[in-house]
């Protein structure tokens, strides 16, 4: 009787054994791993380059790697971690652009890029969320040394657009968006009216896919203002007398262009012809 009670207890035992082993096997499975934690934290904070550039120094005339693939595609021209109300030679040539604090990481991703706008350092984006920080303008036109019309069956028609096409800095990427629309369905006239000049509207369709856009008013009186451009040395920097921008002026049947030649802002007939230099955002 007694070996009996002994094998119970024993098998008794046992089990309570082995349910202490599988309650901690159980235990160490949901267990959240510390130690894999904070490697993986250091490994994250690793991915942060030691050459990633401040948040609140203004980096106007770097130049900017749009792409990734540490070349520079433009020069920046307007820097959204410090605000700026400004004007590029009259009143019409006034701007403004508030902060913004949710950007992108950059870094540096080449030093001392000799170029058109100085020698200066080359930034590329850091993989991760946030906001575009920086306007960008390319380095050369759009198809350099050709010039288009703005839109030249819209001349006589622009009546029928004075909402829309903002002067604004910041509007020009939505200013383009909206005149490709409109010019690919011939809301404002037929396309390519004129014999010798393409529209604009027609040839930049590809870049404006890839995120690239006819500057704004606005935003061509920053680009010459912070980057102190005049008549007297726009050439040095690859720059040519006149160009279109995206902003209609009032209801008349012209735009408005950056003139660098006089040194300010002007405006043209739609069906005259001007050259093209695209902007984008990084």
């Amino acid at each position: 009787m007694k070996k009996k009670v002994f094998i119970v207890i024993g098998v008794v035992l046992i089990l309570m054994i082995l349910a202490i082993i599988a309650a901690i096997l159980i235990f160490n499975k949901e267990k959240p791993d510390n130690h894999s934690n904070e490697l993986a934290g250091i490994e994250a904070e690793e991915q942060v380059p030691d050459n990633a550039i401040s948040k609140t120094e203004t980096k106007v005339g770097y130049y900017a790697d749009v792409d990734g693939d540490s070349q520079p595609d433009g020069v920046i021209y307007a820097d959204l971690a410090v605000a700026k109300t400004g004007e590029w030679k009259d009143e019409d040539g006034t701007y403004s652009y508030e902060t913004i604090t949710n950007t992108k990481d950059y870094y540096v991703s080449q030093t001392n890029y000799e170029g058109p706008f100085g020698t200066k350092d080359v930034l590329t984006a850091i993989d991760g969320d946030g906001e575009d920080r920086f306007y960008v303008m390319a380095l050369e036109d759009f198809n350099v040394d050709e010039t288009y019309c703005w839109y030249d069956d819209a001349y006589g028609n622009m009546h029928k657009f004075t909402t829309g096409l903002s002067t604004d800095f910041g509007t020009g990427r939505a200013n383009t968006e909206s005149m490709v629309e409109k010019w690919n369905t011939n809301t404002y006239g037929n396309q390519n009216n004129d014999e010798t000049y393409l529209d604009m509207w027609a040839v930049i369709q590809q870049e404006v896919a890839n995120g690239w856009f006819v500057p704004s008013k606005g935003e061509w009186c920053a680009f010459g203002d912070n980057l102190e451009i005049t008549s007297d040395n726009y050439t040095n920097y690859n720059l040519v007398e006149w160009y279109w921008s995206s902003s209609q002026l009032y209801t008349y049947d012209m735009a408005w262009c950056a003139c660098f030649d006089l040194g300010y802002v002007n405006y043209s007939a739609v069906n005259l012809n001007r050259s093209v230099r695209l902007s984008t955002t990084f």
